[in-house]
């Protein structure tokens, strides 16, 4: 793997920056990267003032020291596309029919993703050189339909239309249990579990961030049951957080899943990862076009399906 690593980055906090939220304060000391790779760093535990690791919202105070580590850097790498399907192609966005496994973009370890692959199948006019194109993201081992947008155009404008929730996403789960209610809405705010930077929960509507998603079963089994999520919001990890919330987790998931559960399924199903998959997006183009695009489920899924069937018969 070919990758280039930033040097360490070292501060003292003179009085323009006494005061200031410690991400404001790198924005404005390392102008060369964009906000979301500077957030990025936070979510990476990669930040130190005075020699502890802090949060994005850390307030500095006149002679603190900030160190930002090491974070290697993924360079544009030449990728085959053994697992990016297209679902739609066009000059203005993309539909990717997303394999379970691969990131979006380059993480810390500086593995391979989708943004690696498509850097040239892009525009040169993006602003945000680190992630371009991309509009939303898909977790690693969530599978299905995902839009990037191939100019700064079409990015700001689908940009646009998930802020006013003009997209639809619809995905699958299998959960664990049987849903009392067989159709419903959950709508409980999300924010980072304080207890576990890696996660996210049911929060506050204080700390936590608006999170919408609408379900509905679309087949039950002896422990199990199939769902249909629209999410009407696209915050991290909301389907897994949510059905996890109302005591039905998403089968396969390592971080919000029943443990137990997972290993059966791992074992007797052949499930390597969490049954989560992004089924429909449906928007209007720039073209203002309305388009559906549908990934059905992928082999590993459906063979739990196929599976969980035979043992109902």
């Amino acid at each position: 793997m070919s990758y280039i690593e930033l040097m360490s980055f070292k501060f003292k906090v003179d009085t323009d920056g006494r005061g200031m939220r410690v991400d404001k304060f790198l924005t404005v000391m390392l102008p060369q990267f964009s906000r979301s790779y500077i957030q990025n760093m936070f979510d990476e535990s990669l930040c130190f003032v005075n020699g502890s690791i802090v949060r994005k919202n850390f307030i500095l105070r006149l002679g603190d020291d900030v160190l930002v580590k090491k974070r290697p850097v993924l360079k544009k790498l030449a990728m085959k596309p053994t697992d990016i399907k297209f679902l739609v192609k066009n000059d203005d966005y993309f539909v990717i029919d997303k394999t379970a496994g691969i990131v979006v973009e380059g993480s810390v370890r500086g593995e391979n993703s989708i943004c690696d692959y498509l850097s040239g199948l892009l525009s040169e006019d993006f602003v945000d050189k680190e992630r371009p194109g991309i509009v939303h993201r898909l977790d690693r081992w969530t599978s299905g339909c995902l839009l990037v947008a191939r100019n700064q155009n079409a990015l700001e404008y689908f940009q646009k239309q998930f802020r006013l929730r003009k997209i639809k996403k619809i995905y699958f789960a299998l959960v664990k249990g049987i849903l009392t209610h067989k159709k419903g809405m959950i709508d409980s705010p999300i924010g980072r579990d304080s207890r576990d930077r890696k996660k996210m929960s049911v929060s506050s509507e204080n700390s936590g961030r608006v999170a919408i998603s609408k379900f509905e079963v679309v087949t039950e089994y002896l422990n199990c049951s199939l769902v249909k999520v629209e999410i009407l919001t696209g915050r991290t990890h909301q389907i897994r957080v949510h059905m996890q919330a109302i005591g039905h987790p998403v089968v396969g998931d390592v971080l919000y899943g029943d443990r137990k559960l997972n290993a059966t399924f791992k074992s007797d199903f052949g499930l390597e990862r969490q049954f989560l998959h992004a089924h429909v997006l449906e928007f209007a183009d720039l073209r203002k076009k309305w388009v559906k695009v549908v990934s059905e489920l992928p082999e590993d899924l459906q063979n739990v399906i196929e599976k969980l069937k035979c043992e109902t018969v």
